[in-house]
């Protein structure tokens, strides 16, 4: 059984304008306490307030999260293989410049991978 009582048109109308309203303070990136004050200046009581911006920055957070454990898994992905395969390039041609002769040591590859690496594990903790 629901134990939420049945709302009018108008009050979920009403309530869908304060969620909307809150989300587009939230976007602009106000902290919770000016959402709280935003909504408390448009006669919302101070309880109600916390607890739309409460589940709006966990639906914020959760989708939020999800986006950047993405993007962080991805850019530990490439910055890896850059540092691995710009690794591999300096030893074979080293290697092979043994005898004598030139090799290329390819630093921009491996120290950007390993940038890359690194800005991908801090997205991926958030």
């Amino acid at each position: 059984m629901n134990n939420e009582p049945d709302m009018t048109a108008e009050e979920k109308e009403a309530v869908e304008a304060v969620y909307r309203y809150a989300a587009s303070l939230m976007s602009e990136g106000k902290n919770d306490h000016q959402i709280v004050t935003a909504l408390t200046d448009q006669g919302l009581d101070k309880e109600s307030a916390a607890v739309v911006t409460d589940a709006l920055r966990k639906q914020f957070n959760q989708e939020m999260g999800g986006v950047n454990k993405k993007q962080g898994s991805r850019n530990m992905l490439y910055g890896m293989l850059w540092a691995v395969g710009g690794t591999i390039v300096t030893v074979a041609t080293y290697s092979a410049a043994s005898g004598g002769g030139t090799y290329i040591v390819t630093y921009g590859a491996i120290i950007g991978g390993v940038i890359q690496f690194i800005v991908g594990a801090v997205q991926y903790s958030k």
